[in-house]
C-alpha cells in the first residue's frame, strides 16, 4: 500500500503523510497521531506476543528476530510522521 506515493518506509516522510491524508480526506492531526499510537503499541506488544507465540511452540530465535524487525520498523515508521522528519 502507497502512502502518499511512497511505497518503502524509507521513502515514507511528514509530506508524504500530509498527500495521504489529502487523499484518504482525513485530518493530518489525525493519522499523526494514529500512526504514533499504533507504533507505538507495536513497540511495546512485540516482545509479549513473540513470547506467548513461543509458549505456543513456535521457534524462538526466529520470533525473536521478528519481534526485534517489528519494533525497529515501527519506530521509524514513528519518527515518519513528525513536521520535521527525512
Amino acid at each position: 500500500m502507497k502512502i502518499g506515493g511512497s511505497s518503502t518506509l524509507d521513502e515514507i516522510n511528514a509530506g508524504a503523510w500530509a498527500a495521504f491524508a489529502l487523499e484518504a480526506a482525513i485530518g493530518l492531526p489525525l493519522i499523526r497521531r494514529r500512526v504514533t499510537e499504533i507504533s507505538e503499541a507495536v513497540k511495546d506488544q512485540a516482545e509479549s506476543v513473540a513470547t506467548e507465540l513461543m509458549h505456543a511452540g513456535l521457534g524462538g530465535t526466529f520470533l525473536a528476530r521478528i519481534a526485534r524487525l517489528a519494533v525497529d520498523r515501527a519506530g521509524r515508521c514513528g519518527l515518519t510522521v513528525g513536521k520535521g522528519s527525512r
